[in-house]
This record gives C-alpha cells, sequence and structure tokens, in this order.
C-alpha cells in the first residue's frame, strides 16, 4: 500500500496474504492498518504508523520508518519481530504486545522508546544510543535493552519492570544487571 498524503485504513476483518511494503511521501501524512493475521512488513515509510494485528507482526527487509511508529498485536499466537540490523525507527515506538509473543526490536541507528507494556520477553537494540521515554513493563520473561557499541547511552526515564523475569542493560557491550524478580 502506498499513499501521498491519505490515511490508508485497513478493514479488521479482512486479512492481507504476503508481505506488506508501505510508503508515505515525506511528511505527507500517514498509514493505519488493521488485520486480523500475522504479517510481514517491508518498506520505507516516510510518515506515522498505526498497526494493529490479529497476529504476529515481522519483516521480510529492512524497515525505515522516519516518524512515530505504533504496533499493537493481541494475538495469542505471536508476538512483534523487527530484528533486522538494517532497521532504522527514527520516530518514537511505541508497542503494546498483549498477547502470548516475545517482542524483538533491532534499529542501526539511535532508537527512542515510548510505552512498552508485553506479556512476553523483550529485546530491544540500538546501535547509535537507547532512550526509554515510556514505562515498560513484561508480566513473563525478561526485558533485555541495549545500547551497541562503545560510548554509546541507554537513557532511562521510565520505569522498566520484568514481573516474573530479569531486567538487563548492555551499554559499551557490557551487560549491567538492573532487577531480579
Amino acid at each position: 500500500y502506498t499513499a501521498g498524503g491519505i490515511v490508508v485504513n485497513r478493514n479488521v476483518s479482512s486479512s492481507m496474504a504476503g508481505a506488506v511494503s508501505l510508503g508515505v511521501a515525506s511528511g505527507a501524512g500517514g498509514i493505519t492498518l488493521a488485520d486480523t493475521a500475522a504479517v510481514m512488513l517491508s518498506g520505507s515509510i516516510g510518515g506515522v504508523v498505526l498497526y494493529t494485528s490479529g497476529g504476529a507482526i515481522t519483516q521480510t527487509n529492512a524497515l525505515t520508518v522516519s516518524g512515530p511508529l505504533t504496533m499493537t498485536t493481541n494475538s495469542t499466537s505471536g508476538g512483534i519481530t523487527l530484528a533486522n540490523a538494517g532497521n532504522d525507527f527514527t520516530g518514537t515506538v511505541t508497542i503494546d504486545a498483549g498477547g502470548a509473543g516475545a517482542v524483538s526490536l533491532v534499529d542501526s541507528n539511535a532508537l527512542t522508546l515510548g510505552a512498552i507494556p508485553v506479556s512476553g520477553p523483550l529485546t530491544v537494540a540500538a546501535g547509535n544510543g537507547l532512550t526509554v521515554g515510556g514505562a515498560i513493563t513484561a508480566s513473563s520473561g525478561d526485558i533485555s535493552l541495549t545500547a551497541s557499541g562503545l560510548n554509546k547511552l541507554l537513557t532511562v526515564s521510565s520505569n522498566v519492570q520484568a514481573t516474573t523475569g530479569n531486567v538487563t542493560y548492555v551499554v559499551d557491550n557490557l551487560v549491567h544487571p538492573a532487577l531480579t524478580t
């Protein structure tokens, strides 16, 4: 789906097959998608994205998003896996994964996280600094937040809590256990 300044809505009762490539002209608006099944994302997006899935959210190739990205999945069988080393999310990433799946997010550059409530484990890695601006909670499983490379900053300004697991910060390639529950 490609849109130049218009919002593309996908009916929740329908299901898309295969990879979904998204594109919006820079600063020209946004995309809103909803689907009842698992979907693989691919492409470059120059706007705001809100994606809701009844299944897993994955990717086929590197994903570039130059605006805020919000993803929601309530599937009991799928999480969110956007772990391509070439990903670049320049806006704040907010995730709500109320299903049973794990969440894995990788960004090749700096990454800012908004609120992220997950029911499974959460793994986030950023190549040039990581900022936690919203509360992050995992009701089961561990939380691992990584600012990759030497002299990179990991800034945490909100609560990070794993109800039944551990919270681990990795900065300058060194592991720093933060909380064991």
